[in-house]
């Protein structure tokens, strides 16, 4: 992932873990960064293990996910626009 260093004051980052990319792509969405997919190739492990646990790091991923949805869902209740209207859900 590629991003502009002038954008993350924007993306108000909270993340610490494997999901920090769904925060990047997520608030970004509703703050109506544009998005593109560059493609990479990534090299086999050399040496070491992985460090991701599918449970534990896909529930935080889904929460992340689903903050962002509730978030969206109070402003639209309590009339406070949101930061990118349709851009999210």
């Amino acid at each position: 992932m590629a991003l502009r260093r002038s954008s993350l004051a924007a993306m108000e980052l909270t993340a610490d873990g494997f999901e920090i990319e769904t925060q990047i792509v997520v608030n970004s969405l509703r703050r109506g960064l544009r998005i593109a997919e560059i493609p990479s190739q990534e090299a086999e492990r050399l040496n070491g293990e992985s460090h991701l646990h599918p449970v534990r790091d896909g529930l935080r991923v889904l929460s992340t996910i689903l903050q962002a949805r509730f978030v969206r869902l109070a402003e639209e209740r309590s009339g406070t626009p949101s930061l990118a209207p349709d851009s999210f859900g």
